[in-house]
């Protein structure tokens, strides 16, 4: 682009800048309105030439927004002038831009719809090359919490009724409030505005377990107070609400009754696209984490199509993570978060634990059995030699699966929390007992 000349004007200056700078040199316009076939082209040329002058994205999208209304004959969609402005702010803030090198495609006055449907959608398309998509974006992702949430992306939460959704979903907002580590991983500190399909009373039970009781930074819309308002009403003023409070983190939950998806329709992909479409252009022009939770179908499934409803939900978000209680005889505390997910950051499955202080990560299945298992032997071994117990005996007493506790005994011979005796023979069958001085007889090798 060729460096322009001119006076500079800081950001709020709009009106003076448009008089002095902009319409001296933009498209002549009849009426100072702007005719159809002409918007598409002025309004970029005024956004390039407002991000020349170092205005922000939030700025020019303000400015643009209000000529469109005012000026365009008739607007412009509103996704369109996002799309506009987005387009303008690929320049760096404050670099030259000559109006004269700025030539989206014009649509001709005298064209009809019928002859030209392209030229009639009076849209810029600003294509891209693999080069500039790396370079227009940073390397690290923006995770709010990593793995999971991530700034401009939507995650996806399912799981059957009562198995914890709400409860992991108000856990994970009240450290993520505080930047505080949720599941041993660090946060990004941010508001939160949520949007939950529970009444007030049953939904204060959850921000008192979950620590929110006197939070001023955490929103809360009700769904009694939507009835009869648009989905993309709704989105839009939650939007608006998450901007107002600098929130970046917005959840919905359940998607399904806020969207409106009755009886069948939850099952129609052309519904459930229509339903996530609003959320994710949210996401992507305002850099907002989004949350939806939904139920998973009775019939579960594997992770991405266990949620109730069309298939299409999963393949419109970036994150899936299905919440469901641990297998076999654990603990009421634990759950199993399985995931798929567009990152690679994001672990298959993990192992958490509602504590006191919130949810922890106890690992993969393995290290959670392993850990059970430790606990159990330790619990039921003796602490004198003349006392000491088979393998046996312990799977007996304890219940633990044979190669899980073959595996956990090794690792406690190796720490020296376990001693043993006997040789592993019939007739002398290796023998048990805790160390609790932290080093067995035999070194911890038996």
């Amino acid at each position: 682009m060729r460096a322009s000349e001119g006076p500079r004007y800081v950001p709020g200056d709009f009106e003076r800048y448009l008089v002095d700078e902009v319409r001296p040199r933009q498209v002549q316009v009849a009426g100072d309105r702007i005719p159809e076939g002409r918007r598409n082209d002025t309004l970029f040329r005024m956004a390039c030439s407002m991000r020349a002058r170092g205005f922000e994205e939030e700025a020019i999208l303000a400015g643009i927004s209000a000529t469109n209304r005012t000026q365009c004959n008739p607007p412009l969609p509103e996704d369109e002038i996002h799309r506009l402005v987005r387009s303008a702010c690929r320049y760096e803030p404050g670099s030259s831009v000559d109006l004269e090198d700025l030539a989206p495609p014009a649509e001709p006055e005298n064209d009809s719809a019928a002859t030209h449907p392209l030229r009639a959608a009076e849209s810029y398309l600003p294509f891209h090359t693999a080069r500039e998509i790396i370079e227009m974006t940073p390397e690290d992702v923006p995770w709010t919490i990593p793995g999971y949430v991530a700034e401009g992306a939507i995650t996806g939460v399912d799981g059957k009724p009562k198995a914890g959704k709400t409860t992991f979903v108000l856990h994970a907002c009240r450290k993520v409030l505080d930047g505080e580590e949720f599941m041993g991983m660090p946060t990004s500190a941010t508001g939160v505005v949520y949007l939950t399909e529970q009444s007030a009373a049953t939904f204060r039970e959850g921000l008192v377990r979950a620590g929110l009781r006197d939070r001023e930074d955490f929103a809360v819309l009700l769904w009694r107070d939507t009835v009869g308002v648009n989905w993309q009403r709704v989105v839009r003023e939650a939007v608006e609400e998450c901007v107002r409070r600098g929130a970046k983190l917005l959840v919905v939950d359940t998607l399904p009754q806020y969207a409106g998806l009755q009886g069948d329709a939850e099952n129609s992909a052309g519904a459930a696209l229509a339903a996530v479409q609003p959320l994710q252009e949210a996401a992507a022009v305002h850099d907002l984490a989004i949350i939806v939770v939904r139920h998973e179908r009775k019939s579960g499934g594997q992770v991405g199509d266990s949620g109730r409803g069309s298939s299409a939900f999963a393949g419109a978000v970036d994150v899936i993570v299905s919440i469901r209680r641990a297998e076999g005889n654990s603990r009421a505390e634990l759950r199993e978060l399985h995931a798929v997910s567009r990152f690679d950051a994001t672990p298959d499955l993990l192992i958490v634990e509602l504590a006191e202080e919130g949810y922890r990560s106890l690992g993969t299945r393995a290290a959670v059995a392993q850990a059970e298992a430790r606990e159990a032997i330790l619990n039921t071994v003796p602490a004198d030699e003349s006392e000491a117990i088979s393998l046996d005996e312990l799977l007996r007493d304890t219940g633990v699966a044979r190669t899980t506790a073959q595996q956990a005994i090794e690792a406690m011979l190796v720490t020296g929390e376990l001693s043993s005796i006997g040789q592993g023979v019939r007739g002398d069958p290796r023998r048990y007992w805790r160390s609790d001085d932290g080093a067995g007889e035999n070194g911890g090798n038996g």
